[in-house]
């Protein structure tokens, strides 16, 4: 009986967009009614805060008992938001390198729902255009790591704010990370020089030298001095499975330097 009750006041509060009314619905009254789709509609009116929208129920009918509404949202205009500003030139606050620190802020202010802060600095590092690598662990253990072994973005700033939001949320390998993880996470960033082709395996050292292969239009990438890897030809063996190719494909070889900021 209160279904039908419960569908008057979403539809009503979905007219308008009152996103406080769905908020602070009963949570008895909620039971009773049976709900079912609730939660994507609380998600929705979150996803939309802070924008200029248009709402508009287009149909709604229940005609065996269950309640079914058509609405459509238009996004007429952004709200204007002015980020935060990350100073990495200040270090009072904490010994981080200015890389690191850049990255921990992006990850924190993305997990947490809050605008990915802009950036302030005047170091050397976080200029020009090169590939960069952003990993996280937790309790010395990998949680995430995203990089790219050739730049992207405008700069070597903006190429952190999107490895470390990509290491954090997009990494196959792991979940997402959760808002109470973020004090348990430890960060570094590569930096990696522009890749080199060569010519024979005795160009490798897989302490010094990451390396790329390449092949069928593919690439696989392999970071320098991993504890897990032995030989040289391991470390291509690695390279060529993540490019997806086979030992008998054809490949060239590439070889770059990393520095790594912890």
């Amino acid at each position: 009986p209160q279904g039908e009750v419960f569908d008057k006041k979403i539809n009503d509060a979905v007219a308008i967009l009152d996103a406080e009314s769905i908020l602070n619905l009963d949570s008895d009254f909620i039971e009773k009614a049976g709900e079912c789709g609730l939660r994507s509609i609380t998600i929705l009116m979150g996803t939309l805060e802070g924008l200029e929208v248009k709402p508009e129920v287009l149909s709604y009918e229940g005609p065996f008992g269950v309640g079914y509404m058509v609405a459509s949202f238009v996004v007429e205009k952004q709200a204007e938001t002015k980020p935060d500003v990350i100073d990495v030139n200040d270090k009072a606050e904490s010994e981080l390198h200015p890389l690191v620190a850049l990255a921990k802020a992006t990850v924190e202010s993305s997990i947490k729902g809050d605008a990915v802060p802009a950036v302030k600095a005047n170091i050397p590092e976080l200029r020009g255009q090169t590939g960069v690598f952003v990993s996280i662990k937790k309790q010395g253990e990998l949680r995430g790591c995203i990089g790219t072994f050739e730049p992207t973005k405008s700069n070597v700033a903006e190429e952190i704010v999107s490895n470390a939001i990509g290491a954090a949320t997009r990494d196959p390998r792991f979940l997402p990370i959760t808002p109470d993880e973020l004090a348990d996470l430890e960060y570094s960033v590569d930096i990696l020089s522009k890749p080199e082709l060569v010519n024979s395996t005795n160009e490798l050292d897989l302490k010094k030298y990451g390396i790329i292969v390449e092949g069928k239009g593919r690439k696989g990438l392999l970071l320098p001095n991993l504890e897990t890897v032995d030989t040289i030809e391991e470390q291509i063996d690695i390279a060529r499975n993540k490019a997806s190719l086979s030992p008998d494909d054809d490949i060239k070889l590439y070889r770059f330097e990393v520095k790594r900021y912890k």
